[in-house]
């Protein structure tokens, strides 16, 4: 999974093509249009998962998740330190009644659009929370 942050809902409706790249032309697609793209848990293990793939060059961050092990947490702040990538992170919430810990970003200020969001991003204005 990857989580591509900055362009605005127009963006991805007048580029319907994507439905039909691959993911290495996705995201050089996405970069280039000015995303910030995050690699969310990418040590996840789950039965439908045949392989974990990284692209670092690929890619502008590495997420923390609350809702992955922390073996996979740690794998992932291996992975965005060996390649000096900055870590994101979220809880990926799907059922708040059963989230056991929190995972967030704290930036320094509010953006008020995506593009604004990407900058904050590639500017690593904000911190990590993890509880």
């Amino acid at each position: 999974d990857f989580l591509c942050l900055g362009l605005e809902p127009e963006w991805w409706s007048d580029h319907p093509e994507l439905e039909d790249m691959s993911l290495y032309d996705i995201l050089k697609t996405v970069r280039e249009a000015g995303a910030f793209v995050s690699h969310a848990h990418p040590f996840r293990e789950a039965n439908y998962i045949k392989s974990i793939v990284l692209v670092p060059r690929l890619i502008d961050g590495v997420e923390l998740n609350a809702n992955r092990t922390d073996f996979e947490n740690e794998r992932a702040a291996e992975y965005a330190a060996a390649y000096e990538k900055p870590l994101t992170a979220g809880s990926d919430n799907h059922t708040a009644h059963r989230q056991k810990r929190i995972f967030g970003m704290d930036f320094y200020e509010c953006p008020k659009t995506e593009k604004e969001l990407a900058e904050l991003l590639f500017a690593g204005k904000y911190d990590i929370k993890t509880e």
